[in-house]
């Protein structure tokens, strides 16, 4: 049982990590997309920029996903314990 609730814990956290890293580079490429109109030149990283942008998101959303999957089966979990 003490193992059970280990895991939930375990996969909430990194879930939560998850979430938080996505939307690190989500907004780590915010920033560079508000300099380089600030700048009004394309720099060399712009091309890069959708691939962090997608990356961060998908992250976050399988972060979310992870998140959301574990409260459920805690719930289910607790409801049968």
């Amino acid at each position: 049982m003490i193992a059970a609730n280990l895991i939930f814990v375990i996969v909430f956290v990194l879930g939560f990590i998850y979430v938080l890293m996505g939307l690190a580079a989500y907004s780590h490429t915010l920033k560079e997309d508000k300099s380089a109109k600030s700048l009004a030149i394309s720099p060399w990283w712009a091309v890069n920029t959708s691939i962090y942008d997608n990356f961060g998101r998908k992250l976050a959303w399988y972060g979310k996903v992870i998140l959301a999957v574990n409260g459920i089966l805690c719930a289910i979990w607790l409801y049968i314990k």
